[in-house]
């Protein structure tokens, strides 16, 4: 990988990081950003993926990044942890 996508991948796992620490509220919505660490911008039209983790790596839903990178899930499970999986250019960042 190299420098630019590194940063890119930090940079996202810090933001997605920092969502998901306080996403799963009772209002059971996952609301969070996806930033372009290279341009600083954020990433609209990556692809973002809810995993809920268990048995396994089951997809609990699927979105896109809109034009300020913001992607949003309805949590139907809260007492069970989630993964967030972006994909940016073809590469799949998780956090």
């Amino acid at each position: 990988m190299n420098f630019a996508g590194t940063k890119f991948a930090r940079q996202a796992c810090i933001v997605l990081t920092l969502l998901l620490a306080a996403a799963f509220s009772p209002a059971e919505t996952l609301t969070g950003t996806v930033k372009n660490g290279t341009s600083n911008k954020p990433a609209a039209g990556d692809e973002v993926v809810l995993l809920k983790l268990g048995r396994g790596m089951e997809e609990a839903g699927r979105t896109k990044a809109d034009a300020k990178g913001t992607f949003s899930f309805k949590v139907d499970d809260t007492s069970t942890p989630h993964l967030v999986r972006a994909i940016h250019q073809g590469v799949t960042y998780h956090r």
